[in-house]
């Protein structure tokens, strides 16, 4: 990539444009024009209007008891990525560990750490576990690359992802492995995945609560393109990488305990009638939160 001015580096990086893969490019242009907010506020008003007459009564069944949320997660903050839209998960189920540009986990952020602690101690959902959920052209992910064009503020928070890169470029090397820009960009999300997962598990309260199976961790990969969720890390999986990588970040053992139970539990399930996705979530979800097909299917 071609050096480019600071200001205009941090825009493209940040906006998911520096090294995109063809095809996934977005336009973007300088606005133009006097600011308009009454546009948000119409937009925001009619859709909400729309989404009372559906779903008011639904919501107020679920929110009238309080909040048991079982998942809690950490995902970037680009505007095309949520997991509770693309899982179409019901409300109540997820409880926000925090958002930011590389879904990084920073164990000394104070207002992460609070989150943290507030879901422990205080919310009592089923079934407990932590999402890390990386994307495919994550534009914070890109940034790796131009640490020395961005603002300060940018860079520093950044640089809690450089394992990541370390990491597979390491590998790419002691392998010789020769891959394309975009193999090499997904290999870096997935690896930061794992490395932000380490970060969490050096949060005492959460490696005692993994430890004592109260808790578990997950890492979930978004493909933005198609709004896909891999519930795994495909592309280290695919060139022979993620032993190595849970290895190298320290999180084989916490990873392996979970995914024995995962086995133990699937095949519990597989030894059981089929039921349906109203009756599978009566088992995860609090009474108040178990009419999620309706509320879906009416949206």
């Amino acid at each position: 990539m071609a050096k480019l001015p600071k200001i205009a580096a941090a825009v493209l990086i940040l906006h998911g444009l520096a090294q995109a893969p063809a095809g996934t490019q977005e336009h973007w242009e300088t606005p133009s024009g006097p600011i308009d907010p009454a546009a948000h506020t119409t937009l925001m008003k009619t859709g909400n209007v729309n989404f009372v007459k559906r779903h008011g009564q639904e919501y107020r069944i679920v929110h009238s008891k309080g909040q048991t949320p079982s998942l809690i997660v950490m995902q970037c903050a680009d505007s095309r990525d949520d997991l509770v839209t693309q899982a179409e998960l019901p409300p109540g189920y997820v409880f926000a560990m925090g958002t930011n540009a590389g879904n990084i986990i920073n164990p000394k952020e104070t207002s992460l750490l609070a989150n943290v602690a507030y879901h422990l101690k205080h919310l009592k959902g089923k079934n407990r576990a932590y999402v890390v959920m990386g994307h495919y052209g994550c534009g914070g992910i890109k940034g790796l690359d131009e640490l020395e064009h961005l603002e300060p503020e940018i860079a520093d928070h950044l640089r809690l992802a450089l394992p990541a890169k370390e990491f597979v470029e390491g590998q790419l090397r002691n392998r010789k492995l020769n891959v394309s820009v975009e193999t090499r960009h997904r290999m870096i999300v997935e690896a930061n995945v794992l490395a932000q997962i380490k970060n969490l598990m050096s949060i005492k309260q959460v490696r005692s609560a993994v430890e004592s199976k109260q808790l578990a961790v997950m890492p979930v990969i978004s493909d933005i393109n198609t709004g896909e969720l891999h519930f795994g890390l495909p592309t280290l999986q695919q060139h022979g990488m993620l032993e190595t990588a849970k290895v190298q970040f320290g999180i084989q053992k916490w990873l392996l305990n979970q995914h024995r139970l995962q086995d133990q539990q699937q095949a519990r399930i597989q030894q059981q009638p089929k039921r349906t996705q109203r009756e599978r979530l009566a088992q995860v979800l609090p009474k108040e939160s178990r009419r999620t097909n309706g509320f879906r299917r009416n949206r």
